[in-house]
């Protein structure tokens, strides 16, 4: 009966996940989203070319391929887009239903949430419950649950970092391998969360440093060792799977994906990269010299506008998005050595706007009507068409206000988790716990800070102030709030209760 009410648990904080999309009537779709359908989308198509049954003459005598148009630039291959999250939503656009993804994204969103509460912070499964639940209600950690957008899987790899790193071995094997495989494909499914890993290695070193106690030299741990290994072999699937990706498509259509030039048009837009351009176009010729007239520009202006007065990377043939592309390293350290002081309070005051900015905006399909109707009209049934007039997503005031509670809540969480860190040996004493599990909480708290910064800086870096950046993994900081207030919360409980069997008040079960 115990595991009966469990499994009905675990079920209800799936469904609970899922309540934007429930209410929504839909899970929402976002301009990005139709880049990732249709990335999925192409290479199911060239995969499913290759299967025997495929007619050359007619093209469709396999029931897994779509009619589709290789002249059509929409259909390439786009490398900003996981292709490994790509096949995920293309997941939900071939069963005509994204549900499918946003259930999948909900069932990985609760498992290595509820592993973490139950095995790592020993949390009973009734505070688990009830802190999954308050997470669900004070964050908006179901809007990027329901997304089809990679958004969620970046909060996911910081919980299944806590697991792999902190909590490994109270998980056991079979678990330290799924929460393994879900943080690989978190890695896998945006650039960003490759870096983020990146970040976390750095703190390695910190794990591994050789203390001295009473004159004696203690050497780093085997753990130690093995979570190094396991940042190492997380990395190497992030560069190993962009690497996969960009041989098979130069394979199988003899185009080289290009990446676009974010480092440049971030650098542009933030005035020192701008600044360098002036003074260093005449000794050191950069191809964005050329455009130098249209400047300063946003970073947006500069990626994606067609206008040929104002837009840069997409106005240019595919020769020049090239050059673009492979001047970003070499300029952004020309840069930077020209001019760094200028370059780093550049990018720290990015990452600063970053860190306290969030907002549902993005979530609003009024704003991106005309890109979600076409791909909505491209191959979805009529029915889906409902999604233009769902509930949320069609109230930009609503939205507004929801985000603007969701971030005053993201906000204390993190100001809480601060002030746990630096009073957190008083802390530990009142909850009585013991050295090991005291250390266990004050890393997962830290980690939790760490990568919440890490993230900001990241993305405020390399691209543009963004706030569904931030509002990806601003729930995690709510997790940590919560488990700590529940955690307490519970065991003051059960220690009441335990005076009160001793005294004789209550007749203990």
């Amino acid at each position: 009966m115990t595991r009966l009410i469990r499994s009905i648990a675990v079920l209800a904080l799936v469904a609970a996940g899922l309540w934007v999309a429930l209410l929504n009537q839909a899970p929402p779709i976002q301009n990005d989203s139709v880049s990732y359908a249709y990335n999925g989308r192409y290479v199911t198509d060239r995969v499913a070319q290759a299967l025997p049954g495929h007619s050359e003459a007619g093209g469709t005598a396999n029931p897994l391929i779509h009619p589709i148009s290789q002249a059509d630039p929409r259909w390439l291959p786009s490398p900003e887009r996981s292709i490994f999250y790509s096949m995920l939503a293309y997941l939900g656009y071939a069963t005509s239903s994204f549900w499918i993804t946003a259930l999948i994204q909900s069932c990985l969103f609760v498992y290595v949430c509820r592993l973490l509460l139950v095995r790592g912070l020993r949390l009973t499964p009734v505070t688990a419950f009830v802190t999954l639940c308050a997470v669900l209600a004070t964050s908006a950690a179901s809007f990027y649950v329901c997304s089809i957008m990679p958004d969620i899987f970046t909060g996911i790899l910081i919980v299944s970092l806590a697991l792999l790193l902190i909590f490994k071995d109270l998980i056991g094997r079979g678990a330290v391998t799924l929460v393994f495989l879900i943080a690989a494909f978190s890695v896998l499914s945006h650039a960003t969360n490759l870096l983020l890993t990146v970040a976390v290695l750095l703190l390695v070193p910190f794990a591994l440093r050789r203390r001295r106690s009473n004159r004696t030299r203690t050497r780093p741990s085997p753990s130690a060792w093995s979570r190094a290994l396991i940042l190492l072999l997380l990395i190497g699937v992030g560069f190993g799977g962009d690497l996969l990706y960009r041989t098979a498509i130069r394979n199988a259509t003899g185009i080289e994906p290009i990446r676009a030039p974010f480092i440049t048009a971030r650098l542009l837009a933030d005035g020192p990269g701008y600044a360098f351009l002036k003074d260093g176009c005449a000794s050191r010729p950069f191809v964005v010299c050329d455009y130098l007239s249209r400047m300063p520009i946003s970073d947006d202006t500069f990626l994606w506008s067609t206008d040929p007065a104002r837009g840069v990377y997409m106005t240019v043939d595919q020769a020049t998005r090239k050059q673009l592309s492979d001047e970003q390293i070499p300029l952004a350290l020309a840069e930077v050595g020209h001019n760094p002081a200028a370059q780093i309070l550049a990018s720290a005051r990015n990452a600063a706007v970053l860190f306290g900015k969030f907002g549902l905006g993005a979530f609003d399909i009024e704003r991106t009507h005309d890109s979600v109707q076409s791909f909505l009209d491209e191959g979805l049934p009529d029915n889906h068409i409902a999604v233009q007039d769902a509930a949320l997503t069609t109230h930009g005031s609503w939205l507004h206000l929801a985000g603007a509670f969701f971030l005053v809540v993201y906000l204390l969480s993190m100001a809480s988790a601060l002030l746990v860190l630096l009073f957190w040996r008083r802390i530990a004493t009142s909850l009585g716990l013991d050295r090991s599990d005291a250390s266990r909480w004050f890393r997962f708290v830290l980690l939790t800070v760490y990568a919440t910064v890490a993230n900001a800086v990241i993305c405020g870096t390399l691209s543009g102030s963004y706030s569904r950046y931030q509002g990806r993994l601003s729930w995690v900081p709510v997790l940590t709030f919560w488990a700590l207030v529940t955690f307490a919360l519970f065991r003051q409980l059960r220690d009441q209760r335990n005076a009160l069997v001793l005294n004789g008040a209550v007749t203990k079960p």
